[in-house]
């Protein structure tokens, strides 16, 4: 259902994109669409994780009293833990049935192959389902395919944006089947990904969250010729901590010969990510490489990148909270030799 949104035309419009990464795995974001004195006119929660009872999604939704106010949009891109701790405490405190809309991958029948963690938030979201009363029941929308539309946000006054739309990339039909005919499950292979595109008279604004999409789903984008995918994009969070598995993205950016404005990663140690290689071929098309860790330095920890847009100046400012760095291009590529 198209939603609309009065905004005064004199309003100073912006965006705070979050990305936040932990030690050694895990990783969430934030998406808040905000005017002066921190009004804020829709926000997205992506994701959760905590580490020793610490979730830094949580503080920084505390900070801005959403939990009064409430996400407008969650999204939960697949059954791993490093992308699920946390997530049930995040929907009782910051979702609601009249306002929140929860989009999650298509795990509803697979909670017998997946982790305690993970069977615990598809147990608890299918109970918010079969509430007594109607009004109680969660809005919730197991995706399935690119591109199915998440939201879409019609701006009345404002003028210089007419329209948001949240794009869901999400495997297509035979990819999961695959699964199904194998008989295995890949977590990765039915992860969902969200890019929020802003549209008007002063041009576009494209963000790109893409989870753990892997690589068979940005193939199916590549050939399928109505897919509409943008070529660029003022902000990627990275695929799959940067590993060869979603490296498909960053080839589609390589064809098109444009120049994506910022991307950043977390860290995966376990499996060795981010990638050093993969990493500085993504340095080839995007101007500013982020990581929620010092991977050339080596200083890991909790790291937070945060991303301001000024829809009015069409400008980006960027603060890094904890061990989150700035990727230096020149040692990653000697690194990756």
């Amino acid at each position: 259902m198209l939603k609309r949104l009065v905004i005064n035309k004199q309003e100073k419009m912006k965006i705070a994109v979050y990305h936040i990464g932990y030690s050694s795995e895990g990783e969430s974001s934030i998406f808040i669409l905000y005017g002066e004195d921190k009004d804020i006119y829709y926000s997205m929660a992506i994701d959760c994780y905590e580490e020793s009872q610490c979730n830094i999604t949580d503080s920084i939704l505390e900070e801005w009293g959403i939990a009064e106010k409430k996400l407008d949009m969650l999204i939960w891109t697949h059954p791993h833990d490093d992308h699920s701790a946390g997530l049930v405490q995040l929907v009782k405190k910051y979702c609601s049935a009249e306002k929140t809309k929860i989009c999650t991958a298509n795990i509803f029948g697979e909670a017998e192959r997946v982790s305690d963690v993970c069977r615990e938030n598809i147990f608890f979201l299918g109970s918010l389902l079969q509430r007594k009363k109607a009004m109680n029941r969660i809005n919730l929308h197991p995706m399935h395919c690119y591109p199915d539309i998440m939201d879409e946000i019609a701006f009345l006054g404002y003028g210089k944006f007419d329209r948001m739309v949240l794009k869901c990339i999400a495997p297509m039909p035979n990819i999961g089947g695959i699964q199904g005919i194998n008989k295995t499950f890949d977590g990765n292979k039915i992860c969902l990904g969200c890019v929020v595109k802003l549209e008007g008279i002063a041009g576009e604004i494209n963000l790109m969250f893409a989870g753990d999409v892997d690589n068979m789903t940005f193939e199916e984008l590549a050939y399928d010729s109505d897919s509409e995918i943008s070529a660029a994009y003022n902000y990627i969070k990275i695929p799959h901590h940067g590993s060869e598995k979603g490296r498909k993205l960053m080839e589609l950016l390589q064809k098109s010969g444009d120049t994506s404005e910022y991307a950043s990663t977390s860290v995966n140690l376990r499996n060795h990510l981010p990638n050093r290689k993969v990493m500085s071929e993504y340095g080839k098309v995007v101007e500013t490489l982020i990581c929620t860790s010092d991977i050339v330095d080596h200083h890991y920890g909790k790291g937070v990148v945060y991303l301001d847009f000024d829809l009015e100046k069409k400008t980006i400012k960027t603060q890094l909270y904890g061990t989150a760095a700035i990727i230096n291009k020149d040692k990653l590529k000697n690194d990756a030799a």
